[in-house]
């Protein structure tokens, strides 16, 4: 009874041993977790690294080309200014004479005659500066702050009004009103980018 007890002993001892030299040998889940996690927390770094890098090269793609666009629209604006003002130079110089006034109605022609002398030069090109408020639709349409700059040329007549509206807080737009050469044009954009009215010639 003794040696079959030992046997037994002994067989469960190897079996015991072979479970833990079995159990050794195969890599416990707690050592694979951690590496598995890695990897995903890995790929998932990568997947927002490229999200961002992509994200930004498409906002600075946008930022270019609405400087670019913001630019040439300003470029047509002053071409349009030079145009204006390289019509006035070819003109020669005028003075005025009281004649010219003598057609005129009554009230209009004591008014010239007040505040013009004979002799003197008549005004050829004229720059204003305003700033005010504009309504942009109905009666019930709230008023919105601009600022502008308007060219004016007598001879021959025309002008560039060149104003900058605030449509929303933050939300300028740009609007060129303009008549020149005997032909009239209106541009408006949104940041000087979005068209959002065009109106007139489009030759330039």
């Amino acid at each position: 009874m003794g040696e079959s007890f030992y046997r037994q002993l002994r067989k469960s001892d190897g079996q015991t041993i072979n479970d833990r030299i079995g159990s050794s040998n195969r890599e416990p889940a707690a050592l694979k977790s951690p590496m598995i996690n890695h990897q995903s927390k890995k790929g998932k770094q990568n997947s927002i690294r490229r999200i961002f890098y992509g994200g930004l090269v498409v906002t600075l793609g946008l930022i270019g080309v609405a400087v670019i666009s913001k630019r040439r629209f300003a470029n047509i604006v002053q071409r349009h200014i030079n145009t204006l003002q390289s019509d006035d130079e070819r003109e020669t110089a005028q003075q005025y004479t009281r004649e010219e006034v003598v057609g005129l109605p009554a009230p209009v022609r004591a008014y010239f005659e007040e505040v013009l002398t004979d002799g003197q030069h008549l005004v050829r090109n004229v720059r204003l500066r305003q700033r005010g408020e504009l309504r942009l639709g109905g009666v019930d349409a709230p008023w919105r702050p601009l600022t502008a700059t308007q060219h004016f040329t007598t001879r021959p007549p025309g002008f560039v009004w060149d104003a900058t509206i605030d449509v929303f807080p933050y939300l300028p737009a740009r609007v060129v009103d303009l008549y020149e050469q005997g032909e009239g044009m209106l541009r408006a954009r949104l940041f000087g980018v979005v068209p959002v009215a065009s109106a007139g010639q489009t030759r330039r």
